[in-house]
């Protein structure tokens, strides 16, 4: 088993860190480093060439029914399609907004 590392905003290192962490990758081929940006222009290209890029697009809004019917059954909420359409239709913006939106919801 080899180690796995996720850095989440790798783009908020300092450009010194950026540098010692290229070593750090030429040094370790063995581990699996996972890194997140919105910004991966603001990573030196020379970081950003020791990594595959992949861009993950927001999910849609559709997309969200099924974990939503499932986050209301667990809390013991209305589960029905109508319910999840309604609590989508209420809501416009991040995963974090969601989950607050379905806390509320659960709440009441």
């Amino acid at each position: 088993n080899y180690p796995i590392i996720i850095l989440d905003e790798i783009y908020q290192l300092k450009a010194g860190l950026q540098h010692e962490l290229r070593n750090f990758i030429d040094d370790l081929p063995t581990a699996t480093l996972i890194a997140t940006t919105n910004y991966v222009h603001d990573v030196q290209d020379a970081l950003r060439d020791r990594f595959d890029q992949h861009e993950v697009h927001h999910p849609a809004r559709d997309d969200w029914a099924p974990r939503v019917k499932q986050i209301l059954t667990f809390e013991g909420a209305d589960a029905t399609d109508a319910t999840v359409s309604k609590l989508l239709d209420g809501w416009s913006g991040s995963a974090r907004d969601l989950m607050r939106h379905l806390e509320k919801f659960c709440r009441t």
